[in-house]
């Protein structure tokens, strides 16, 4: 990556009805719209230097 500045990005995953017969089994489970995983990545510039502190 070239340039001055770090960029993040945030990727979310939801559960959703896809369909009329999926929202009927399922209604009342409060599962739709339930968060399922969220990532996020960090990406930095080449001219950056990394430190990693492991333990």
């Amino acid at each position: 990556m070239r340039g001055n500045q770090a960029q993040i990005k945030t990727t979310t995953t939801r559960l959703q009805y896809r369909n009329n017969w999926s929202e009927f089994l399922f209604w009342g489970s409060g599962q739709d719209g339930q968060l399922v995983s969220r990532t996020v990545t960090l990406t930095v510039p080449d001219s950056w230097k990394i430190v990693d502190m492991k333990k």
